[in-house]
């Protein structure tokens, strides 16, 4: 449990500096994928990450979109 949050954390870490109005949801969850892996991750997932952001963060297991991130949107 410890190395699966040390390899979220630092799969996180490195994809935030991406994230910015005009990039979509997809682009960001695709980027946090190769980081996870990249952090020592394994290609076996229990599920995708859920990235959603503006009108699609109220849904909890939204799937990303296409939508680029807007200013002042909650991601």
């Amino acid at each position: 449990m410890r190395e699966a949050v040390h390899i979220a954390q630092r799969g996180l870490q490195a994809t935030l500096p991406m994230i910015k109005a005009g990039v979509t949801e997809r682009e960001i969850a695709a980027e946090l994928m190769v980081q996870l892996l990249h952090a020592g991750g394994d290609t076996d997932q229990a599920f995708s990450p859920i990235v959603s952001g503006g009108p699609n963060s109220a849904n909890p297991h939204a799937s990303p979109s296409d939508r680029p991130l807007q200013n002042g949107d909650l991601l």
